[in-house]
This record gives C-alpha cells, sequence and structure tokens, in this order.
C-alpha cells in the first residue's frame, strides 16, 4: 500500500483513507469518531448476529443502520429544518464525462453494480423519484484511475455537516488550484 507523509494533516483530518486501502484491508466498520475498525473481525459478526440483526451508527449529521443478516446498510440524513426536501431540483442524471476517460468509467460503474452500490431504480420498491443525484467522473492522474462520483451538493444544502472543517477544505482546493493542474492531487 502506497503511503503520503505530510507535515500538516490533509484537508484537517488525521488520516485520509482511499477505497483501494479499505478494499486491501478488507473494508472498516465506522461506529463513532473513535470506534473504527479495519478488516472483518469473525467472532464479533457472529457475536451481532446472535444477539441482535442490526448495528446502529448515530452522529450530529446521519445515521447508520447495518443489518448483519442481509449485509446491508441504511443511512439517514438529519435534516437542517427536521424534514428532507418535497423535491431536489435537479434532474442532470450525469455530467458529460471526457470521450477518453468513457470506457474506465463505465468499467467502474459496472463494478458498483456488481457489488450492489448501484441498483436499477424500481418504483415499486423504493417509491416515488423525489430527486436526482448526478454522476461524474473524476480523472485521478496521479493514480491513473478515473472514478464515477455522485455530486450531492444539491442534498447536501439542506444538511447540516458536521463531519469535516468546510473552511480547511475550501482551504485547501484553492491552495492546490493555485499549485496548477499538474501537482494537484486527484483533481482534474
Amino acid at each position: 500500500m502506497s503511503a503520503l507523509v505530510m507535515r500538516t494533516r490533509p484537508l484537517g483530518f488525521d488520516f485520509v483513507m482511499g477505497m483501494n486501502g479499505i478494499n486491501a484491508l478488507r473494508g472498516v466498520t465506522v461506529r463513532s469518531l473513535d470506534d473504527v475498525k479495519f478488516g472483518i473481525e469473525e467472532s464479533e459478526v457472529v457475536t451481532a448476529a446472535a444477539t441482535a440483526l442490526q448495528r446502529d451508527v448515530d452522529e450530529k449529521d446521519f445515521g447508520v443502520t447495518y443489518d448483519v443478516k442481509a449485509h446491508t446498510r441504511t443511512v439517514s440524513w438529519k435534516w437542517s429544518s427536521g424534514t428532507g426536501p418535497p423535491r431536489l431540483q435537479n434532474t442532470v442524471s450525469e455530467y458529460r464525462v471526457p470521450q477518453a476517460a468513457r470506457q474506465e468509467y463505465e468499467n467502474e460503474l459496472c463494478q458498483w453494480i456488481k457489488d450492489g452500490w448501484l441498483v436499477p431504480y424500481s418504483k415499486v420498491v423504493h417509491g416515488p423519484v423525489r430527486g436526482t443525484i448526478p454522476l461524474m467522473a473524476v480523472v485521478q492522474r496521479n493514480k491513473k484511475k478515473v472514478r464515477p462520483v455522485k455530486d450531492f451538493r444539491e442534498l447536501n444544502s439542506y444538511l447540516d455537516v458536521h463531519t469535516a472543517d468546510a473552511d480547511v477544505c475550501a482551504e485547501k482546493i484553492r491552495e492546490w488550484r493555485r499549485r496548477g493542474q499538474s501537482r494537484s492531487p486527484g483533481f482534474a
């Protein structure tokens, strides 16, 4: 696994790990800010399955319920106004993907479908459409990869987000952009 050592914390976080690292460590379980475990802990899973079907995470801006038996997670947001938006206004399902990145982008989306991260919409199963969260391609030149990314900006405008220092993130992005595209980590 590759590591980048820096003098200052990236984006104000103590530790940042990409999906390649999480996959190499066989997953990650985050129960709270100070209860994070990497890998599959067989005894814990067996114990949890025997005693309860679900494990919960309850944070300031979201909640997660994990169903051990079905191996699924359900995430719910805590809305800043107490209720979610009646309908998102965005109608774009996907931003323009550069032709040179299209094949790798499509391959990654196929993997998302195979892994069950992206499922076909069904009005019967999911109810009426209340909004669209667009997909976009992020070209990671330093890793020579193309990643599909969901654009949650409109949805996030309805949330009080507590998971990162937004001022630090915005300042770091501005700093990276000033250095030029060839030196910016992971931005196209």
